[in-house]
């Protein structure tokens, strides 16, 4: 790392998910209620076994192409697809054999691991669209983007299970603030209500829609250019977050939670590693 808490912190940049947010009750239900949804809905296949398990979902999190946690529910089910059977309980990879499987993931994008590994074996458009519904429920599908559910047409939403990690507006922080995200600008506003910060100016917040994204430093970079700052500290939860900042090259990164615990500058919450960093008078 080319700099530290040493040198004067100048810009604050956090990830949502994990870290702003707790998802626990969102992204990894909707991620295993998707593929069982797929599995008997789509294919009209046999739900003989929950298939995906949360150990399944926090396994592919410690690996940098699984940023998009509707692209885990796509290449699972790629890879049960593969066993070409239609029992769930058959065909679903066992937590031993996924996490082998996806340690061919290293330095691949997901389309190419999942072409090269598993083959592309159901659209991941359709996979992505089951995964909005049911995150968004039929309500928000047509409040945020304007269009009647394709699939699911009950449900209030899995996004009203999540919880604001952080009770300060983010102009109360001492320091600028960005945001680096693999949300997408709708689920990203949902999120902004959650935290009470509506207000924060768009050029403040980097999702997929710019055509960043993790792991790539150049959502980092944007916001230090923004910020004219050289010494940011990226508050992340995944290993993607932690290569983003370590592909800067410049800055700290902070894992929030336990999917990086070798990590050395890791807290179980935002506010413990707060704590942390007024302690060490950079906040």
């Amino acid at each position: 790392m080319a700099s530290s808490l040493n040198l004067k912190t100048d810009l604050l940049i956090f990830d949502v998910d994990g870290v702003l947010i707790d998802t626990s009750m969102s992204y990894p239900l909707v991620v295993a209620e998707a593929i069982r949804w797929v599995w008997k809905y789509v294919l009209d296949h046999h739900v003989d076994a929950p298939g995906f398990t949360l150990g399944h979902f926090y396994a592919t999190k410690v690996f940098p192409p699984f940023n998009d946690d509707y692209d885990i529910a796509w290449s699972f089910l790629c890879a049960t697809l593969a066993q070409e059977t239609e029992s769930l309980r058959r065909s679903a990879p066992s937590l031993k054999e996924w996490k082998k499987l996806l340690e061919t993931s290293q330095g691949m994008d997901i389309e190419e691991w999942v072409k090269k590994n598993v083959g592309d074996r159901i659209s991941r458009l359709v996979v992505r669209r089951i995964c909005e519904e049911l995150y968004y429920g039929a309500e928000k599908i047509e409040s945020i983007m304007g269009e009647s559910p394709l699939f699911i047409t009950s449900g209030k939403g899995y996004w009203r299970e999540e919880k604001p990690q952080i009770s300060m507006h983010w102009s109360d922080l001492s320091l600028p603030v960005g945001i680096y995200t693999g949300r997408s600008k709708g689920e990203m506003k949902l999120a902004l209500q959650l935290l009470g910060w509506e207000d924060l100016p768009e050029e403040q917040i980097i999702t997929p829609e710019s055509g960043i994204t993790k792991p790539s430093p150049q959502g980092i970079a944007h916001l230090c250019t923004l910020f004219e700052a050289n010494n940011p500290i990226f508050f992340g939860d995944t290993e993607s977050d932690r290569q983003a900042l370590l592909q800067f090259g410049k800055g700290q990164f902070i894992a929030i939670g336990a999917l990086l615990p070798y990590w050395s500058m890791q807290f179980n919450s935002l506010s413990e590693a707060f704590s942390f960093l007024k302690n060490k008078m950079i906040l």
